[in-house]
């Protein structure tokens, strides 16, 4: 019993502990250095660009190390497309359009600000697919 609440615990833990490990504005150097909003647009864009590209990275290993099981295969393909559609629909939601009336609504930062939400998407769907890739001893859940 004692060990299971132990175990509880560090399980609560975990998430802070992996989410400390990204960049975020605040430890980005690219933000810290911007002086203008287009600047931070720019390192918020940059950052996205980033993120997406380590992405494509883990997901193009994920099907080369399951290349033979093409259940494993077909299945992750349409769980990243519905992911995909989850992530535009939900950035849509917050973030509607960035037609010109919105942005002098909404202020300048607006482009920002979806950059950013698409970057702490891209990051949290990568970390799934890497604790794929990549399994921790001792997991029981697999993920």
């Amino acid at each position: 019993m004692k060990n299971r609440l132990m175990l509880l615990g560090l399980l609560f833990l975990l998430p802070v502990s992996v989410c400390t490990q990204e960049q975020t504005p605040q430890t980005d150097p690219c933000f810290a250095k911007a002086t203008s909003q287009a600047e931070l647009i720019a390192c918020a864009d940059k950052a996205l660009d980033q993120a997406d590209a380590r992405l494509n990275i883990v997901y193009e290993q994920l099907l080369k190390k399951h290349a033979a099981d093409i259940g494993f295969t077909k299945k992750l393909k349409i769980a990243q497309q519905a992911w995909l559609k989850f992530r535009d629909a939900h950035i849509d939601l917050i973030y509607p359009s960035n037609s010109r009336e919105q942005v002098e609504s909404e202020g300048t930062a607006n482009p920002m600000c979806k950059a950013m939400e698409i970057t702490r998407l891209t990051v949290e769907r990568t970390r799934t697919l890497e604790n794929m890739l990549n399994p921790k001893e001792g997991e029981v859940c697999g993920l």
